[in-house]
């Protein structure tokens, strides 16, 4: 007479079956879980990074340059950094009841890493604020475009205008890849 049912040695087959799908699936799960984290981390940069473009253009709009007040002005620089090229930009705006203020980007090196760095303060004061917005730099330019030309420097107090349009190219390292984001400004004030 046959006896039904299933031997050890099938149910420890069944056993380890089981166990090497759990395990995969286990894992599977961990490695999909990393890469999402990764890639939320890549996007929040992103948006970091295009939502600092924003605001540096905005305040580029608005700009405060008066003809006559040689305190205002648009200024863009370059600057060598251990034997790489970053811009400058030195502006004024209008703070209210406080007077000017003076704004300034630039990069800055601490501990081999490029810092994109936001200065600002009442004129003729030392920095009130000097904070670090976007990490891991790897290009930061401004061009200014005036009469159909490119300029790597621009200062209103020599020109006695504002430029036309001003370019701002920022390279950065996002995760593993450089994301490159590019935003044209055309300051609304000009010279009043």
């Amino acid at each position: 007479m046959k006896q039904a049912g299933f031997t050890l040695i099938e149910i420890l087959i069944a056993i380890a079956i089981g166990g090497i799908i759990i395990g995969i699936t286990y894992a599977t799960f961990f490695l999909v879980q990393r890469v999402v984290e990764e890639e939320t981390q890549a996007i929040v940069k992103m948006e970091e990074a295009i939502n600092l473009l924003q605001t540096i253009r905005t305040e580029i709009e608005s700009a405060y340059i008066k003809a006559e007040d040689f305190n205002t002005i648009i200024k863009i620089e370059v600057k060598k950094i251990k034997d790489k090229e970053f811009s400058e930009i030195t502006f004024t705006t209008h703070a209210g009841a406080y007077g000017l203020q003076k704004v300034i980007y630039k990069v800055e090196e601490i501990n081999n890493n490029f810092l994109l760095i936001r200065e600002s303060g009442i004129y003729h004061k030392k920095p009130i604020s000097k904070i670090a917005v976007l990490e891991e730099i790897e290009d930061f330019k401004i061009i200014a475009k005036n009469e159909g030309k490119d300029f790597k420097t621009w200062d209103t107090s020599f020109t006695g205008k504002c430029p036309e349009l001003i370019k701002i190219i920022l390279e950065f390292k996002n995760q593993s890849k450089k994301e490159e984001l590019i935003q044209i400004v055309k300051p609304r004030l000009g010279i009043l």
